[in-house]
Formats: C-alpha cells, sequence, structure tokens
C-alpha cells in the first residue's frame, strides 16, 4: 500500500514519543521510511547530556521529517467535555489524565 491511516499516542509527557517511531529500526516505524541523518540526529539525542541539548536535537529531527515528508498530518485528536465550575483539583495537562484521588466538588 501507499497510503496509510494510523495514530499514536503519547504515554508519557516527551516528544520523544513521538520522534522514535520514526528511527529505521524501531519496530513502530509503519511508514518503513529510512533516513540515515534522522537515525544519526535521534541518537545523538539519546545520548545528549542534558533536556536542552536533547531538545536542540529534537527540533532538528522535527526538521527533517518535515524537510522529507514521510507522513502527512491530517488532524489531531481532541478530547472536549464539559466540567462544572464545582469540580476542583483537576488542572490540563499534555496527557490528559486526572488522578481521581485529587479531584472533589466545591459546595
Amino acid at each position: 500500500y501507499q497510503v496509510e491511516r494510523t495514530g499514536w499516542i503519547a504515554d508519557y509527557a516527551d516528544p520523544n514519543v513521538f520522534l522514535e517511531i520514526f528511527e529505521s529500526t524501531n519496530g513502530n516505524n509503519d511508514t518503513t521510511w529510512v533516513s540515515p541523518e534522522y537515525d544519526r540526529v535521534f541518537h545523538e539525542a539519546m545520548a545528549a547530556g542534558d533536556d536542552a541539548k536533547r531538545y536542540e536535537k529534537y527540533q532538528r529531527l522535527d526538521e527533517i521529517l518535515v524537510d522529507e515528508c514521510p507522513i502527512i498530518p491530517l488532524y489531531y485528536y481532541t478530547r472536549p467535555y464539559l466540567m462544572s465550575p464545582r469540580v476542583k483539583g483537576t488542572w490540563a495537562n499534555p496527557l490528559d489524565i486526572h488522578p481521581f484521588q485529587n479531584i472533589y466538588l466545591e459546595n
């Protein structure tokens, strides 16, 4: 096939969750796209000694993906919801995880 509809959801809050799947030997690289430069920069990112260096490499990985276009993002998942203003102890977060032990109703 030449076109596939697929999706990916982060299980922890780090760009690596989305970037690692395009490394050529990653078992989740369903595109079968291979880029020696991407692989090299990816491995440099994984070996980076601090977050600032790692995120700099992540930016380069993103640039490579945009330039070579092995994927075409068509839409992003959304989760609209209504919440009473009485509900307290919850906050927006990238993974949309809300531990119930912190949530309560205010009178």
